[in-house]
């Protein structure tokens, strides 16, 4: 956590008096005059609120109106969307903020910067309703460069670098919101705060992804836009450009949250790796790989075995580096009271043997050569791959 944000965490707690019990938590249900929080999810303003009745005659059903349809959509979304962020802080931070049960670190953890992305989607919401204002009958002709000015450029990296530091540690986030459920007084206080109609029976974990789906819904805006400006090319092609600029500012966060979550897997692994094969070439590469400054890692995740004659169906957590290919066995490590924000587990590096006939005998083939795999042999499989010796083969019978 930054000073500063620590800082603002700690001036805010200790300004308010500590409650003892959740029920003692009072949240208020009013928007204490904050447009954005009375703003409509459901319904989008009629165009007629902010174009003469005359004009849209003349629109109507045509590319200009579907045009100026959507430039109002982009508009109302970003209220609806600037409501689900303040949401997150009135009905959630604030109660969460008082509750004794939270420290100033956890805090962050879930909210992160979420009133620096309040301040720049505001900004972004006020030059949209200028922009429309300001036009000629308020029918808005040309957008791309003022879309421009907020997502690419200067501006454009200070979105995608707030956006990713908001997202990066979201699954930590989720886990502890996961682990501290188990608290009875934690457990109440959520189901208080998601009792404020403002939260429309919503959870924190249903608000905390809107941050990387307003992108998503962005490039759709965008994307229609350009099919209804498609006579003016150079809008057009201003459209596209948008549309790059949010992927691209996706593919940072998706970047960031990827490379947060890669670097807690191989920080966990290198604390609670167990080794028990001979110490080699190959295990002094694996260690260098799991040095998450050194970036090799491309792609962890589960890998199952088929069961054998004598082992059953086996998972392990796989790691694909740049050059090896190496499997855990995960054990979690088993402790009288569980500290932090997910369980930890004991990554075992060994050897496993197994029945060359494995995945072979579950149906009769007549083509098998029945002295290829003699009865009872056995091959050992080790956990460290290189990848000049890795097979990989697609299985047809892929859902057995």
């Amino acid at each position: 956590m930054s000073p500063y944000r620590l800082s603002q965490v700690l001036i805010r707690i200790t300004s308010i008096r500590f409650s003892t019990s959740p029920s003692e938590l009072i949240i208020q249900q009013t928007t204490d005059g904050d447009s954005d929080l009375e703003a409509d999810v459901n319904t989008l303003p009629n165009l007629s609120e902010f174009i003469p009745n005359d004009v849209l005659q003349v629109l109507y059903q045509t590319r200009e109106w579907k045009f100026q349809t959507t430039i109002n959509e982009l508009i109302h979304t970003e209220r609806t969307h600037l409501k689900s962020l303040k949401i997150m802080v009135k009905c959630f931070r604030e109660p969460m903020e008082r509750f004794h049960g939270m420290s100033p670190v956890e805090l962050d953890c879930i909210f992160r910067n979420l009133d620096q992305l309040i301040h720049l989607h505001t900004q972004f919401k006020y030059a949209l309703r200028q922009h429309r204002e300001e036009a000629k009958d308020h029918v808005v002709r040309n957008i791309g460069d003022l879309l421009l000015k907020f997502l690419d450029g200067d501006k454009g990296e200070e979105f995608a670098r707030a956006c990713a530091y908001f997202i990066e540690d979201q699954s930590q986030a989720l886990k502890l919101i996961k682990k501290k459920e188990q608290s009875p007084d934690f457990a109440s206080l959520m189901r208080i705060c998601e009792s404020n109609p403002l939260c429309r029976r919503l959870t924190l974990k249903d608000y905390l992804p809107c941050v990387m789906t307003r992108f998503t819904k962005y490039k759709m805006l965008f994307e229609a836009m350009k099919k209804f400006a498609s006579e003016d090319h150079i809008e057009s092609e201003k459209l596209n450009r948008c549309i790059e600029c949010a992927d691209n500012i996706l593919k940072h966060m998706n970047g960031a949250r990827l490379k947060k979550e890669q670097e807690a897997l191989l920080k966990q692994i290198k604390s609670n790796l167990d080794i028990q094969i001979p110490n080699d070439e190959k295990l002094q590469n694996l260690q260098d790989c799991l040095e998450p400054t050194n970036n090799r890692l491309i792609y962890s995740g589960v890998l199952k075995l088929l069961p054998d004659s004598t082992t059953q169906k086996t998972e392990f957590e796989c790691c694909l580096f740049n050059d090896i290919f190496v499997f855990f066995q995960k054990i979690p490590i088993q402790s009288l009271e569980q500290r932090g924000i997910e369980e930890s587990y004991k990554y075992v590096l060994k050897e496993h043997q197994r029945d060359a006939t494995s995945g072979r005998h579950q149906r009769p083939r007549t083509t098998l050569n029945p002295n290829k795999y003699p009865s009872g042999q056995n091959f050992i499989l080790t956990p460290i791959i290189r990848l000049e010796h890795l097979l990989i083969k697609k299985k047809a019978c892929g859902g057995n």
